[in-house]
């Protein structure tokens, strides 16, 4: 949300995420003083980016941690054990997430470009809109490596290392 916004006024939206706070809801709710309608600025862009994916990853460690409740919270388990297995369970869950936040960072910069009719006048100026191609396939290219090494080297000894602990809680239970 931008301060500046001329099609959402500050005023709903914060009556929205009082509604919902009222009710007993959780909101994330991001408001950039310096924005209009959606976010231009590369530090907003980034911060909403990076929002985005702890969203996700608090997400997902959520549903992973009701999944485990019976081990982890049985009479025999110590903090440092919940600790020791949600580290090693950050690899799975970067893993699960960067994949979503990349797809959303790319939506959202596409979107932006679209909506600023940034691509209209490329075109307006004869430059082919496969000019912009080189960077999204740049990072596509190092998100795809970083998410190989993390699904086959990284996120298997993590997910190792919590069966082993989880084991480990079970058996002094």
């Amino acid at each position: 949300q931008g301060k500046n916004d001329p099609r959402v006024p500050v005023t709903e939206s914060e009556q929205m995420v009082k509604a919902i706070r009222d009710q007993g809801g959780t909101v994330w709710y991001l408001m950039a003083k310096d924005e209009g309608h959606g976010f231009g600025k590369k530090r907003n862009v980034d911060f909403e980016f990076l929002a985005s994916l702890l969203f996700l990853f608090q997400l997902l460690f959520a549903l992973q941690l009701l999944r485990g409740t019976d081990v982890l919270f049985g009479s025999g388990v110590e903090p440092l054990d919940i600790l020791r297995i949600s580290a090693d369970l950050v690899p799975h869950f970067v893993a699960m997430a960067l994949p979503i936040a990349v797809l959303l960072g790319t939506l959202f910069g596409l979107g932006r470009l679209a909506e600023d009719r940034e691509l209209l006048g490329l075109q307006a100026l004869g430059i082919s809109p496969t000019v912009l191609l080189p960077g999204p396939l740049l990072l596509g290219a190092v998100f795809s490596v970083v998410a190989l090494v993390l699904g086959f080297e990284i996120e298997p000894h993590g997910l190792w290392a919590v069966r082993a602990h989880a084991a480990e809680v079970v058996q002094r239970s």
